[in-house]
Protein backbone atom coordinates (compact mmCIF):
# COMPACT_ATOMS: atom_id res chain seq x y z
CA UNK A 1 0.00 0.00 0.00
CA UNK A 2 1.42 3.39 -0.95
CA UNK A 3 2.14 5.74 1.94
CA UNK A 4 -0.08 8.79 2.28
CA UNK A 5 -0.56 11.71 4.62
CA UNK A 6 -2.48 14.99 4.65
CA UNK A 7 -1.53 18.50 5.70
CA UNK A 8 -2.96 19.43 9.06
CA UNK A 9 -5.27 22.35 9.66
CA UNK A 10 -8.95 23.11 10.15
CA UNK A 11 -11.27 21.17 7.90
CA UNK A 12 -14.57 22.74 6.92
CA UNK A 13 -15.97 20.13 4.57
CA UNK A 14 -18.78 18.27 6.32
CA UNK A 15 -21.66 20.26 4.87
CA UNK A 16 -20.06 20.41 1.42
CA UNK A 17 -19.49 16.68 1.32
CA UNK A 18 -23.06 15.97 2.39
CA UNK A 19 -24.42 18.06 -0.47
CA UNK A 20 -21.94 16.61 -2.94
CA UNK A 21 -22.77 13.12 -1.78
CA UNK A 22 -26.45 13.57 -2.60
CA UNK A 23 -25.59 14.69 -6.13
CA UNK A 24 -22.85 12.20 -6.83
CA UNK A 25 -24.17 9.16 -5.05
CA UNK A 26 -21.86 6.21 -4.94
CA UNK A 27 -19.09 8.04 -6.80
CA UNK A 28 -17.86 9.44 -3.51
CA UNK A 29 -17.70 6.03 -1.85
CA UNK A 30 -13.94 5.68 -2.08
CA UNK A 31 -12.85 2.22 -0.90
CA UNK A 32 -10.76 2.33 2.25
CA UNK A 33 -9.14 -1.02 1.38
CA UNK A 34 -8.46 -0.98 -2.37
CA UNK A 35 -8.38 -4.25 -4.26
CA UNK A 36 -5.03 -3.22 -5.72
CA UNK A 37 -2.00 -1.72 -4.05
CA UNK A 38 1.17 -0.26 -5.41
CA UNK A 39 4.26 -1.95 -3.97
CA UNK A 40 5.68 -0.79 -0.67
CA UNK A 41 8.48 1.75 -0.64
CA UNK A 42 11.90 0.16 -0.13
CA UNK A 43 14.41 1.49 2.35
CA UNK A 44 16.71 2.83 -0.39
CA UNK A 45 14.84 3.55 -3.64
CA UNK A 46 16.91 4.39 -6.70
CA UNK A 47 15.11 7.62 -7.60
CA UNK A 48 12.79 10.28 -6.24
CA UNK A 49 10.55 12.58 -8.32
CA UNK A 50 8.36 15.43 -7.03
CA UNK A 51 5.01 16.04 -8.76
CA UNK A 52 2.54 18.78 -7.80
CA UNK A 53 -1.09 18.56 -8.96
CA UNK A 54 -3.86 21.13 -8.52
CA UNK A 55 -7.21 19.40 -7.94
CA UNK A 56 -9.81 20.99 -10.22
CA UNK A 57 -13.02 19.40 -11.51
CA UNK A 58 -12.19 20.55 -15.06
CA UNK A 59 -8.95 18.58 -15.00
CA UNK A 60 -5.78 18.35 -12.92
CA UNK A 61 -4.17 21.81 -13.18
CA UNK A 62 -7.02 22.88 -15.50
CA UNK A 63 -7.65 26.41 -14.29
CA UNK A 64 -5.11 26.89 -11.58
CA UNK A 65 -6.53 29.55 -9.26
CA UNK A 66 -4.26 29.16 -6.29
CA UNK A 67 -0.78 30.53 -6.07
CA UNK A 68 1.91 30.25 -7.26
CA UNK A 69 0.99 30.75 -10.86
CA UNK A 70 2.37 28.09 -13.15
CA UNK A 71 4.36 28.59 -16.32
CA UNK A 72 3.86 26.20 -19.21
CA UNK A 73 1.40 24.24 -17.08
CA UNK A 74 0.08 20.98 -18.49
CA UNK A 75 -3.52 19.86 -17.86
CA UNK A 76 -3.64 16.23 -16.70
CA UNK A 77 0.13 15.98 -17.23
CA UNK A 78 1.77 12.78 -18.41
CA UNK A 79 4.44 11.79 -15.90
CA UNK A 80 7.47 9.73 -16.95
CA UNK A 81 9.74 8.04 -14.38
CA UNK A 82 12.43 5.40 -14.26
CA UNK A 83 11.88 2.00 -12.63
CA UNK A 84 12.58 2.13 -8.91
CA UNK A 85 11.22 5.66 -8.52
CA UNK A 86 9.33 7.05 -5.54
CA UNK A 87 6.95 9.79 -6.70
CA UNK A 88 6.24 12.40 -4.05
CA UNK A 89 2.77 13.70 -4.91
CA UNK A 90 1.67 17.11 -3.63
CA UNK A 91 -2.04 17.78 -4.24
CA UNK A 92 -3.43 21.29 -3.74
CA UNK A 93 -7.20 21.73 -3.45
CA UNK A 94 -8.38 24.16 -6.10
CA UNK A 95 -12.13 24.54 -6.47
CA UNK A 96 -13.85 23.67 -3.17
CA UNK A 97 -15.06 20.35 -4.59
CA UNK A 98 -14.27 16.84 -3.30
CA UNK A 99 -11.46 14.99 -5.09
CA UNK A 100 -9.38 11.83 -4.83
CA UNK A 101 -6.02 10.80 -6.25
CA UNK A 102 -6.53 7.25 -7.43
CA UNK A 103 -4.18 5.15 -9.57
CA UNK A 104 -4.31 1.86 -11.42
CA UNK A 105 -1.98 -0.12 -13.65
CA UNK A 106 -2.92 0.09 -17.32
CA UNK A 107 -4.11 2.66 -19.84
CA UNK A 108 -7.60 3.29 -18.44
CA UNK A 109 -9.63 3.67 -15.27
CA UNK A 110 -10.08 0.41 -13.42
CA UNK A 111 -11.97 -0.83 -10.38
CA UNK A 112 -8.72 -2.54 -9.40
CA UNK A 113 -7.09 0.62 -8.10
CA UNK A 114 -5.23 2.20 -5.23
CA UNK A 115 -6.53 5.48 -3.75
CA UNK A 116 -3.48 7.41 -2.62
CA UNK A 117 -5.52 10.36 -1.31
CA UNK A 118 -9.21 10.25 -0.40
CA UNK A 119 -11.72 13.10 -0.37
CA UNK A 120 -11.10 13.58 3.34
CA UNK A 121 -7.34 13.76 2.74
CA UNK A 122 -7.59 16.43 0.04
CA UNK A 123 -10.58 18.23 1.67
CA UNK A 124 -12.68 20.92 -0.04
CA UNK A 125 -10.81 23.88 1.45
CA UNK A 126 -9.16 25.87 -1.34
CA UNK A 127 -5.40 25.91 -0.93
CA UNK A 128 -5.31 22.86 1.35
CA UNK A 129 -2.18 20.79 0.67
CA UNK A 130 -1.98 17.00 0.99
CA UNK A 131 0.84 14.57 0.30
CA UNK A 132 1.28 10.98 -0.84
CA UNK A 133 4.16 8.75 -1.88
CA UNK A 134 3.98 5.96 -4.43
CA UNK A 135 6.66 3.53 -5.60
CA UNK A 136 6.90 2.37 -9.22
CA UNK A 137 9.15 -0.53 -10.17
CA UNK A 138 7.17 -2.24 -12.97
CA UNK A 139 7.56 -1.01 -16.54
CA UNK A 140 4.46 0.12 -18.35
CA UNK A 141 1.58 2.58 -18.26
CA UNK A 142 -0.48 3.64 -15.26
CA UNK A 143 -3.60 5.82 -15.06
CA UNK A 144 -4.29 8.32 -12.29
CA UNK A 145 -7.66 10.05 -11.82
CA UNK A 146 -10.24 11.48 -9.44
CA UNK A 147 -13.16 9.11 -8.79
CA UNK A 148 -15.52 12.07 -8.38
CA UNK A 149 -14.63 13.57 -11.78
CA UNK A 150 -13.32 10.61 -13.82
CA UNK A 151 -14.15 12.08 -17.24
CA UNK A 152 -12.11 15.25 -16.78
CA UNK A 153 -9.49 14.54 -14.10
CA UNK A 154 -7.53 11.73 -15.69
CA UNK A 155 -3.85 11.48 -16.58
CA UNK A 156 -1.18 8.89 -17.26
CA UNK A 157 2.14 7.85 -15.76
CA UNK A 158 4.76 5.85 -17.64
CA UNK A 159 7.55 3.79 -16.14
CA UNK A 160 10.28 3.65 -18.80
CA UNK A 161 13.88 2.50 -18.88
CA UNK A 162 14.94 5.94 -20.10
CA UNK A 163 13.74 9.50 -19.68
CA UNK A 164 13.28 12.05 -22.44
CA UNK A 165 16.28 14.28 -22.96
CA UNK A 166 16.26 18.06 -22.85
CA UNK A 167 18.41 20.62 -24.60
CA UNK A 168 18.05 24.30 -25.34
CA UNK A 169 17.48 25.10 -29.03
CA UNK A 170 20.27 25.94 -31.44
CA UNK A 171 20.39 29.69 -32.19
CA UNK A 172 19.90 30.96 -35.74
CA UNK A 173 22.97 30.84 -37.95
CA UNK A 174 25.40 33.76 -37.54
CA UNK A 175 23.52 35.08 -34.50
CA UNK A 176 25.72 36.90 -32.00
CA UNK A 177 25.09 36.95 -28.27
CA UNK A 178 22.82 39.89 -27.39
CA UNK A 179 23.06 39.56 -23.60
CA UNK A 180 25.87 38.86 -21.15
CA UNK A 181 25.57 37.20 -17.77
CA UNK A 182 28.37 36.66 -15.24
CA UNK A 183 28.05 34.24 -12.32
CA UNK A 184 30.61 33.52 -9.61
CA UNK A 185 30.89 29.79 -8.85
CA UNK A 186 30.82 29.25 -5.09
CA UNK A 187 29.78 26.14 -3.15
CA UNK A 188 27.63 28.37 -0.92
CA UNK A 189 25.63 29.62 -3.89
CA UNK A 190 26.13 31.47 -7.15
CA UNK A 191 27.43 35.02 -6.47
CA UNK A 192 27.68 34.22 -2.76
CA UNK A 193 30.17 37.06 -2.18
CA UNK A 194 28.87 39.30 -4.97
CA UNK A 195 25.43 40.60 -4.06
CA UNK A 196 22.25 38.54 -4.32
CA UNK A 197 22.85 34.80 -4.03
CA UNK A 198 21.47 32.58 -6.82
CA UNK A 199 19.98 35.59 -8.63
CA UNK A 200 16.72 35.33 -10.54
CA UNK A 201 17.52 36.10 -14.18
CA UNK A 202 15.11 37.55 -16.74
CA UNK A 203 15.70 37.31 -20.49
CA UNK A 204 13.51 38.40 -23.36
CA UNK A 205 12.29 35.75 -25.78
CA UNK A 206 14.87 35.08 -28.49
CA UNK A 207 17.90 36.08 -26.41
CA UNK A 208 21.28 34.44 -26.98
CA UNK A 209 23.07 34.77 -23.65
CA UNK A 210 26.85 34.66 -23.24
CA UNK A 211 27.46 33.20 -19.77
CA UNK A 212 30.77 33.80 -18.01
CA UNK A 213 31.45 31.56 -15.01
CA UNK A 214 34.22 32.75 -12.66
CA UNK A 215 35.91 30.34 -10.24
CA UNK A 216 35.44 31.68 -6.71
CA UNK A 217 36.42 29.08 -4.10
CA UNK A 218 38.76 26.59 -5.77
CA UNK A 219 36.25 23.74 -5.91
CA UNK A 220 34.91 21.95 -8.98
CA UNK A 221 31.76 23.54 -10.40
CA UNK A 222 29.35 22.77 -13.23
CA UNK A 223 26.28 24.46 -14.67
CA UNK A 224 23.10 22.46 -15.35
CA UNK A 225 19.76 23.78 -16.61
CA UNK A 226 16.26 22.26 -16.72
CA UNK A 227 12.80 23.52 -17.68
CA UNK A 228 10.53 24.29 -14.76
CA UNK A 229 11.00 25.42 -11.18
CA UNK A 230 12.94 22.40 -9.87
CA UNK A 231 16.20 20.61 -10.49
CA UNK A 232 15.50 17.62 -12.69
CA UNK A 233 17.18 14.74 -14.50
CA UNK A 234 15.46 16.21 -17.57
CA UNK A 235 18.28 18.70 -18.05
CA UNK A 236 21.15 19.93 -20.21
CA UNK A 237 24.77 20.19 -19.07
CA UNK A 238 26.02 23.59 -20.23
CA UNK A 239 29.28 23.40 -18.25
CA UNK A 240 30.83 20.12 -17.14
CA UNK A 241 32.43 20.29 -13.67
CA UNK A 242 35.73 19.24 -15.20
CA UNK A 243 35.68 22.14 -17.69
CA UNK A 244 36.21 24.91 -15.13
CA UNK A 245 39.69 25.21 -13.64
CA UNK A 246 39.93 25.08 -9.85
CA UNK A 247 42.25 28.08 -9.89
CA UNK A 248 40.50 31.00 -8.21
CA UNK A 249 39.68 33.61 -10.83
CA UNK A 250 39.65 31.15 -13.74
CA UNK A 251 36.79 31.65 -16.21
CA UNK A 252 34.74 29.57 -18.59
CA UNK A 253 32.24 30.73 -21.23
CA UNK A 254 29.27 29.19 -22.98
CA UNK A 255 26.14 30.45 -24.73
CA UNK A 256 22.49 29.57 -24.21
CA UNK A 257 19.63 30.44 -26.56
CA UNK A 258 16.16 30.99 -25.08
CA UNK A 259 13.28 31.00 -27.57
CA UNK A 260 10.54 29.47 -25.40
CA UNK A 261 8.89 31.52 -22.68
CA UNK A 262 8.58 30.13 -19.18
CA UNK A 263 10.71 29.22 -16.20
CA UNK A 264 14.01 27.33 -16.08
CA UNK A 265 16.14 26.20 -13.12
CA UNK A 266 19.94 26.35 -13.10
CA UNK A 267 22.27 24.77 -10.54
CA UNK A 268 25.70 23.34 -9.81
CA UNK A 269 25.44 19.51 -9.58
CA UNK A 270 28.21 19.35 -6.98
CA UNK A 271 26.31 21.64 -4.57
CA UNK A 272 22.75 21.24 -5.79
CA UNK A 273 20.89 22.34 -2.66
CA UNK A 274 22.91 25.51 -2.22
CA UNK A 275 23.17 26.65 -5.85
CA UNK A 276 19.64 26.53 -7.25
CA UNK A 277 18.64 29.64 -9.21
CA UNK A 278 15.87 30.48 -11.68
CA UNK A 279 15.56 31.98 -15.12
CA UNK A 280 12.41 33.51 -16.60
CA UNK A 281 12.09 33.96 -20.36
CA UNK A 282 9.46 36.58 -21.13
CA UNK A 283 8.04 38.20 -24.26
CA UNK A 284 8.55 41.70 -22.85
CA UNK A 285 9.26 43.68 -19.71
CA UNK A 286 6.80 46.36 -18.55
CA UNK A 287 6.92 48.62 -15.51
CA UNK A 288 4.42 50.59 -13.45
CA UNK A 289 4.86 52.79 -10.40
CA UNK A 290 2.20 52.79 -7.68
CA UNK A 291 2.32 55.78 -5.35
CA UNK A 292 1.00 55.21 -1.85
CA UNK A 293 -1.57 57.82 -0.74
CA UNK A 294 -4.03 57.98 2.12
CA UNK A 295 -6.79 57.26 -0.44
CA UNK A 296 -5.18 54.19 -1.97
CA UNK A 297 -2.60 53.33 -4.62
CA UNK A 298 -2.20 56.05 -7.23
CA UNK A 299 -1.26 55.01 -10.78
CA UNK A 300 -0.43 57.95 -13.05
CA UNK A 301 -2.87 60.18 -11.18
CA UNK A 302 -5.67 57.57 -11.01
CA UNK A 303 -6.96 55.52 -8.11
CA UNK A 304 -9.04 53.22 -10.38
CA UNK A 305 -7.29 51.98 -13.52
CA UNK A 306 -6.98 48.93 -15.76
CA UNK A 307 -3.52 47.32 -15.99
CA UNK A 308 -3.09 44.97 -18.95
CA UNK A 309 -0.38 42.30 -18.96
CA UNK A 310 -0.05 39.84 -21.82
CA UNK A 311 0.69 36.28 -20.72
CA UNK A 312 4.34 35.43 -20.97
CA UNK A 313 5.48 38.99 -20.31
CA UNK A 314 6.88 40.47 -17.13
CA UNK A 315 5.39 43.27 -15.05
CA UNK A 316 7.67 45.13 -12.67
CA UNK A 317 5.63 46.86 -9.94
CA UNK A 318 7.40 49.68 -8.15
CA UNK A 319 5.94 51.04 -4.91
CA UNK A 320 6.67 54.71 -4.25
CA UNK A 321 6.05 55.56 -0.60
CA UNK A 322 7.94 58.81 -0.18
CA UNK A 323 5.34 59.97 2.38
CA UNK A 324 6.09 56.90 4.57
CA UNK A 325 2.44 55.83 4.78
CA UNK A 326 1.71 52.31 6.07
CA UNK A 327 0.32 50.15 3.28
CA UNK A 328 -0.41 46.58 2.18
CA UNK A 329 -0.43 45.80 -1.54
CA UNK A 330 -2.91 42.97 -2.05
CA UNK A 331 -4.01 41.01 -5.10
CA UNK A 332 -7.41 39.29 -5.19
CA UNK A 333 -8.98 37.22 -7.96
CA UNK A 334 -11.99 38.86 -9.53
CA UNK A 335 -13.25 42.40 -9.91
CA UNK A 336 -13.36 43.63 -6.32
CA UNK A 337 -11.33 43.37 -3.09
CA UNK A 338 -11.74 40.05 -1.35
CA UNK A 339 -10.77 38.28 1.84
CA UNK A 340 -9.20 35.66 -0.41
CA UNK A 341 -6.08 37.42 -1.58
CA UNK A 342 -2.32 37.27 -1.69
CA UNK A 343 -0.09 39.88 -0.12
CA UNK A 344 2.34 41.28 -2.67
CA UNK A 345 4.00 43.58 -0.15
CA UNK A 346 3.15 43.21 3.52
CA UNK A 347 2.57 46.08 5.92
CA UNK A 348 5.26 48.52 4.93
CA UNK A 349 6.21 52.18 4.88
CA UNK A 350 9.06 52.22 2.38
CA UNK A 351 9.74 51.91 -1.33
CA UNK A 352 9.60 48.39 -2.75
CA UNK A 353 9.74 46.56 -6.10
CA UNK A 354 8.14 43.23 -7.02
CA UNK A 355 7.93 41.31 -10.28
CA UNK A 356 4.92 39.48 -11.71
CA UNK A 357 5.19 36.84 -14.48
CA UNK A 358 1.69 35.70 -15.58
CA UNK A 359 0.93 32.55 -17.54
CA UNK A 360 -2.84 32.14 -17.10
CA UNK A 361 -5.68 34.43 -18.12
CA UNK A 362 -7.22 36.00 -15.02
CA UNK A 363 -8.85 39.18 -13.75
CA UNK A 364 -7.36 40.48 -10.50
CA UNK A 365 -8.02 43.39 -8.18
CA UNK A 366 -4.89 45.23 -7.01
CA UNK A 367 -5.39 47.41 -3.95
CA UNK A 368 -4.10 48.76 -0.65
CA UNK A 369 -5.39 46.82 2.32
CA UNK A 370 -5.49 50.04 4.34
CA UNK A 371 -7.73 51.75 1.76
CA UNK A 372 -9.75 49.19 -0.20
CA UNK A 373 -12.43 51.59 -1.45
CA UNK A 374 -10.21 52.39 -4.46
CA UNK A 375 -8.52 49.72 -6.54
CA UNK A 376 -7.06 48.83 -9.92
CA UNK A 377 -8.02 45.94 -12.19
CA UNK A 378 -5.08 43.83 -13.33
CA UNK A 379 -5.90 41.70 -16.37
CA UNK A 380 -3.58 38.94 -17.61
CA UNK A 381 -4.68 37.86 -21.07
CA UNK A 382 -3.92 36.01 -24.29
CA UNK A 383 -5.41 38.45 -26.81
CA UNK A 384 -7.37 41.70 -26.79
CA UNK A 385 -10.67 41.90 -28.72
CA UNK A 386 -12.74 45.06 -29.28
CA UNK A 387 -16.55 45.16 -29.43
CA UNK A 388 -18.74 48.25 -29.76
CA UNK A 389 -22.44 48.22 -28.85
CA UNK A 390 -24.98 51.01 -29.37
CA UNK A 391 -27.73 51.51 -26.80
CA UNK A 392 -30.97 52.59 -28.47
CA UNK A 393 -34.69 51.91 -28.01
CA UNK A 394 -34.03 49.67 -24.99
CA UNK A 395 -31.85 47.16 -26.93
CA UNK A 396 -28.21 46.70 -27.89
CA UNK A 397 -27.26 47.16 -31.54
CA UNK A 398 -24.18 46.22 -33.53
CA UNK A 399 -24.08 46.88 -37.28
CA UNK A 400 -27.90 46.93 -37.44
CA UNK A 401 -28.14 43.62 -35.57
CA UNK A 402 -30.21 43.64 -32.37
CA UNK A 403 -28.63 41.99 -29.33
CA UNK A 404 -26.09 40.10 -31.45
CA UNK A 405 -24.41 36.92 -30.27
CA UNK A 406 -20.72 37.68 -29.79
CA UNK A 407 -17.92 35.14 -30.12
CA UNK A 408 -14.57 35.11 -28.29
CA UNK A 409 -11.99 32.54 -27.23
CA UNK A 410 -10.97 31.63 -23.71
CA UNK A 411 -8.17 33.93 -22.65
CA UNK A 412 -9.53 36.91 -24.58
CA UNK A 413 -9.72 40.28 -22.86
CA UNK A 414 -12.62 42.16 -24.46
CA UNK A 415 -12.67 45.92 -24.56
CA UNK A 416 -16.38 46.81 -24.64
CA UNK A 417 -17.43 50.28 -25.80
CA UNK A 418 -21.07 51.30 -25.36
CA UNK A 419 -22.42 54.25 -27.33
CA UNK A 420 -25.40 56.16 -25.95
CA UNK A 421 -27.73 57.03 -28.85
CA UNK A 422 -31.00 57.65 -26.96
CA UNK A 423 -29.72 59.80 -24.06
CA UNK A 424 -30.90 57.36 -21.40
CA UNK A 425 -29.00 55.65 -18.60
CA UNK A 426 -27.30 52.40 -19.65
CA UNK A 427 -25.03 49.99 -17.81
CA UNK A 428 -23.40 47.04 -19.58
CA UNK A 429 -23.07 44.04 -17.27
CA UNK A 430 -21.64 40.59 -18.02
CA UNK A 431 -22.01 37.30 -16.20
CA UNK A 432 -21.46 33.62 -16.84
CA UNK A 433 -24.55 31.60 -17.85
CA UNK A 434 -27.50 31.79 -20.24
CA UNK A 435 -29.44 34.54 -18.45
CA UNK A 436 -28.69 37.72 -16.57
CA UNK A 437 -27.73 37.34 -12.93
CA UNK A 438 -27.38 40.44 -10.78
CA UNK A 439 -25.44 38.51 -8.14
CA UNK A 440 -22.76 37.22 -10.50
CA UNK A 441 -22.63 40.16 -12.91
CA UNK A 442 -19.69 42.53 -13.35
CA UNK A 443 -20.35 46.13 -14.35
CA UNK A 444 -18.20 46.76 -17.41
CA UNK A 445 -19.23 50.19 -18.74
CA UNK A 446 -21.81 52.82 -17.85
CA UNK A 447 -23.32 55.90 -19.54
CA UNK A 448 -25.84 58.36 -18.17
CA UNK A 449 -28.16 60.82 -19.83
CA UNK A 450 -25.92 63.17 -21.79
CA UNK A 451 -22.84 60.88 -21.90
CA UNK A 452 -21.78 59.82 -25.38
CA UNK A 453 -19.83 56.62 -24.68
CA UNK A 454 -17.99 54.53 -22.11
CA UNK A 455 -15.53 51.63 -22.27
CA UNK A 456 -14.45 48.83 -19.97
CA UNK A 457 -12.77 45.42 -19.94
CA UNK A 458 -14.01 41.92 -19.20
CA UNK A 459 -11.75 38.85 -19.16
CA UNK A 460 -13.18 35.58 -20.53
CA UNK A 461 -11.20 32.70 -19.04
CA UNK A 462 -13.83 29.95 -19.10
CA UNK A 463 -15.46 28.26 -22.07
CA UNK A 464 -19.25 28.24 -22.35
CA UNK A 465 -21.99 30.86 -22.60
CA UNK A 466 -22.01 34.29 -21.00
CA UNK A 467 -24.77 36.90 -20.94
CA UNK A 468 -24.34 40.62 -21.54
CA UNK A 469 -27.22 42.90 -20.61
CA UNK A 470 -28.33 46.39 -19.66
CA UNK A 471 -28.91 46.84 -15.95
CA UNK A 472 -31.71 49.34 -16.74
CA UNK A 473 -33.36 47.23 -19.45
CA UNK A 474 -32.53 43.59 -18.60
CA UNK A 475 -35.48 42.01 -20.44
CA UNK A 476 -34.94 43.72 -23.79
CA UNK A 477 -31.26 44.69 -23.98
CA UNK A 478 -29.76 41.26 -23.50
CA UNK A 479 -27.49 39.06 -25.63
CA UNK A 480 -25.18 36.08 -25.44
CA UNK A 481 -21.44 35.65 -25.70
CA UNK A 482 -20.06 32.25 -26.66
CA UNK A 483 -16.55 31.41 -25.47
CA UNK A 484 -14.90 28.58 -27.36
CA UNK A 485 -11.79 26.50 -26.78
CA UNK A 486 -8.74 28.07 -25.24
CA UNK A 487 -6.13 29.67 -27.44
CA UNK A 488 -3.67 28.67 -24.76
CA UNK A 489 -1.07 30.96 -23.29
CA UNK A 490 1.86 32.62 -24.93
CA UNK A 491 4.10 30.36 -22.89
CA UNK A 492 4.40 27.11 -24.90
CA UNK A 493 4.99 23.94 -22.95
CA UNK A 494 8.70 23.41 -22.37
CA UNK A 495 8.50 19.81 -21.19
CA UNK A 496 5.79 17.31 -21.92
CA UNK A 497 6.64 14.87 -19.16
CA UNK A 498 5.90 16.89 -16.03
CA UNK A 499 4.03 20.01 -14.99
CA UNK A 500 6.14 23.16 -14.85
CA UNK A 501 5.69 25.74 -12.16
CA UNK A 502 6.84 29.29 -11.51
CA UNK A 503 6.35 31.76 -8.68
CA UNK A 504 3.76 34.48 -9.10
CA UNK A 505 5.37 37.25 -7.14
CA UNK A 506 9.12 37.67 -6.82
CA UNK A 507 10.64 40.19 -4.45
CA UNK A 508 13.13 42.61 -5.91
CA UNK A 509 15.96 40.99 -3.94
CA UNK A 510 17.94 38.61 -6.08
CA UNK A 511 16.65 39.64 -9.47
CA UNK A 512 18.75 40.56 -12.44
CA UNK A 513 16.78 41.94 -15.35
CA UNK A 514 18.19 42.02 -18.85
Amino acid sequence: MAEKSAATGPIFVIAILLVAGIALGLELSVPTSPAYSLPGIPAHPAHYVNVTLYADANGWNSNQKGLPVQSGLKVNPTIVVLPGTVVNFTVIEEDNQPHTLTIAQGSSISSTSDTLLSTSDITTTTGHVSFAQAYFDTLGEYTYWCVVHPQTMIGHLWVNNSLPTFSLPTPPANMSANANQTLYADSNGWNYSHGAVNPVLYFRLGTLVNFTIIQEDGNQHGFYIAPGSNESSYNEVLLKPSSLSTKVGATSNFTAYFNVTGEYTYWDPNYANATEGHIFVVIGINSIILTVTSNGLDLNGNLNSSILVKNGSLLRIGINDSAKISYDVLLAKGYSPSKTNITIVGTNSSNETVVYVPSVAQAFTLYDGFSSSTYHHLFTYVNIVNYSLSAANFVWNQNSTTNPTLSVSAGDLVNFTIVNTDNLNHTLEVNYGNSYNSTLAVKVAEVTNGNASSSGYYLFNQTGNYTYWDYYHPNTAIGRITVTGSKGTTAPAIASVMPIYSPLILNSAGKNEV
